[in-house]
């Protein structure tokens, strides 16, 4: 999985490196249940789908830190007003009730609505391993406890 995340960065790095336009700069809040933090990310547009990094932190009971390659595709890219989906792959560092679980691969999917340079929607973030207890923890296959952000920023 390491290796497939290593690749993505890469493939981003090169697309990033292809682009003649700026990137777009995208700042947003993010809280669920018992967390919440914020995210940055830079972008670039290709028509109706926007590709790029971004860092996502948040705290409280549940604190997340990591990382996304990630792709968002606008159904309606001409329109003021449209609905959009999205996609990412990254690294989180996960605390859940001071309970640590480590770095974790992690799979994000996200949708909602967007209106000019504003959007609002939901993220899932679902940890691509578990981590186990004991003596010596350590990670195995299986999903782990995901967390549903509800997400509201804009596109400078």
């Amino acid at each position: 999985m390491n290796k497939l995340i290593l690749a993505l960065a890469l493939v981003s790095g090169a697309a990033f490196a292809e682009e003649t336009e700026r990137p777009v700069l995208v700042i947003s809040t993010a809280a669920g249940v018992s967390t919440a933090g914020g995210e940055i990310g830079l972008y670039n547009d290709a028509g109706p789908l926007r590709y790029g990094v971004s860092a996502l932190v948040t705290g409280g009971s549940s604190i997340w830190a990591g990382a996304l390659l990630d792709a968002r595709w606008t159904v309606l890219p001409d329109a003021r007003f449209s609905p959009y989906l999205g996609l990412g792959l990254g690294a989180f560092s996960a605390q859940r009730n001071g309970l640590d679980l480590g770095v974790q691969p992690t799979a994000s999917i996200e949708g909602g609505l967007s209106w000019w340079r504003l959007f609002a929607g939901a993220r899932l973030l679902v940890p691509l391993s578990m981590r186990t207890s004991g003596l010596r923890p350590h990670d195995q296959a299986g999903f782990g406890d995901p967390a549903l952000l509800a997400q509201l920023g804009f596109r400078i």
